[in-house]
């Protein structure tokens, strides 16, 4: 089973995109992507993750917040 993304807080659990997601056939998605990769296959769900980082480096590389690494006082 591919994970393809992963958040370990300081405490409590370790949250994750798995298979579990993104071959989901049930419509609620309870994952750490938020059900942007429900349901849609292995290789859509890459491309959206790969989408996603690039975003996130396109906004960090510009002095922007990312929507997942927001900086302290930064723009919005």
């Amino acid at each position: 089973m591919v994970t393809l993304m992963q958040e370990i807080p300081a405490h409590g659990p370790i949250r994750r995109c798995t298979a579990k997601c993104y071959n989901a056939k049930k419509p609620k998605c309870r994952c750490i992507c938020g059900g942007k990769n429900h349901g849609v296959g292995l290789r859509k769900a890459m491309e959206k993750i790969k989408q996603t980082v690039d975003d996130i480096d396109l906004a960090l590389t510009m002095g922007k917040d990312s929507p997942l690494f927001p900086k302290e006082g930064g723009e919005k």
